[in-house]
Order: C-alpha cells, then structure tokens, then sequence
C-alpha cells in the first residue's frame, strides 16, 4: 500500500449505532485530513437486514430510516429482501413483490441516490434446490458519493453462507487513470499489410468444447489486434497538446 494512504488509514475512527431492533446498523468514518486522498472527510454507511412478517407482509426496515437527503457521502447497503426489475432487468416479478420494492427504489430515485448494483449479478444461492438464485443485497449511494464509485463486483465464490461477499470500490476521480484512445484513422497501414498477409494460428482441436473454442478464439484475436495497436498511434489528451 502507498505509504501516503496507510498514514491516512490510521486516521480513520469508526462510530457503529444500532437501531434497536430494526435491523438496521449505521457506520460512521471519518478521517482528520481527508479519505480518498481528497476533500471527503467523513463517510456514513447504513447496513440493513430487512425482516418480512408474514401477515400483512411488512418489511421491518423504514424508508426514511434508509434514504434521506443527507449533506455528506451515504452509503446505503445490504439484504432488503426485495426485488425489483431494476436490480434484476431480465426477471419477470408479480405486481405483490414490485408494489413492495417500488417505494423503496422511489424514495431512493428522488433522494438522488444511484444503484450500484451490476443488473442480474446474483447475490444470494439458497441451499434449498427448489428455489432461485437472487439480486437481494442492494447498495445505493448518494450523489455525494456516487461521485467517487468505481466498481462492484462479484469476484469471490461462496464463502459458506447463502449470500457471496460483494466489494464494491471507491477512488478519488483525479487518482483514476484513463487510457487513451487509438487514433485509428492514423494507422500505419504501409507497416501493417505485410504483417497481415503473414499472419497464422494454429488450427483449434478437433470438435472443442465451448470454453475451448473461446479460449482458442480469444488467442487468435489478441494476437491480431496486437499487431494494429502496435502500429497505431494515442490520440492526444488534448487538440493542443503536444504529439509526445
């Protein structure tokens, strides 16, 4: 870790409140100089398990509790045991269960809060066979926030429970690195064309399996569009600056 990062860490206090029996739990951290290597400076984290009684079927987690329009980073979080298209875009729902998530995706819309969910990524494999994967640990977050969203994904397997751990990463935008693009229409064809008429693959197996021909696939594509990048230069950042 950057040495300027791990001082910063060190910094961080951490203030936990509990909501009785709501299920829901807040996290406060805040930092004396600033997180992310910028101007934030404090960072509040609502956690919540939404319980749903049987009948009426109430969910016990209160929207206001979850969404208001506060005037710092907020990041609202974890099981809500909803579902909603949303989260979900290629999932048909009964009109029971989107009258149910609706008002939450609602309140949060006009709030200014943003999903940061990836649509139809599963966060939770029931043990029980008969039953469907699922989209039911949401994260949203403010615009204060929202700002300085980079990812969330997916990329551990189950750790022994019914839902997989989803880490989700923030960076200050002037600490993000952005590639530049190829000028294209400045290829060097003259260098290329001769490249190309010698260009070969081995043949792939006999009858491969689909992972296989993907990978046989993917090998001959990342050799040839090597053999352009190398030939063609970076636009420049801007139409002023200079071509080095």
């Amino acid at each position: 870790m950057d040495k300027m990062f791990a001082q910063e860490a060190m910094l961080i206090f951490w203030d936990v409140i509990l909501y009785g029996n709501t299920g829901l739990v807040s996290l406060d951290i805040q930092s004396p100089n600033s997180l992310l290597s910028c101007l934030l400076i404090s960072l509040w984290i609502l956690n919540g398990y939404s319980t749903v009684s049987s009948f009426p079927p109430l969910h016990s987690l209160i929207l206001i509790q979850l969404f208001s329009a506060a005037a710092f980073p907020l990041l609202v979080l974890e099981n809500f045991n909803i579902y909603h298209p949303l989260s979900d875009l290629m999932r048909d729902f009964p009109s029971s269960k989107l009258s149910t998530s609706t008002p939450y995706f609602t309140r949060a819309s006009d709030l200014g809060f943003s999903l940061l969910n990836t649509s139809g990524e599963f966060t939770r494999f029931p043990f029980r066979t008969p039953a469907r994967p699922g989209v039911l640990d949401l994260t949203f977050a403010n615009h204060f926030l929202a700002l300085f969203f980079e990812s969330w994904s997916l990329p551990y397997g189950s750790t022994g429970l019914d839902h997989v751990p989803v880490p989700i990463s923030f960076s200050a935008p002037f600490y993000q690195l952005f590639s530049l693009k190829l000028n294209w229409p400045s290829t060097d064809w003259v260098a290329v064309k001769p490249l190309l008429a010698t260009f070969y693959y081995l043949a792939p197996p006999f009858l491969p399996s689909g992972s296989g021909l993907d990978v046989e696939f993917e090998a001959v594509f990342t050799k040839l569009t090597h053999v352009l990048i190398v030939h063609t230069p970076s636009n420049r950042p801007y139409p002023h600056s200079k071509p080095w």
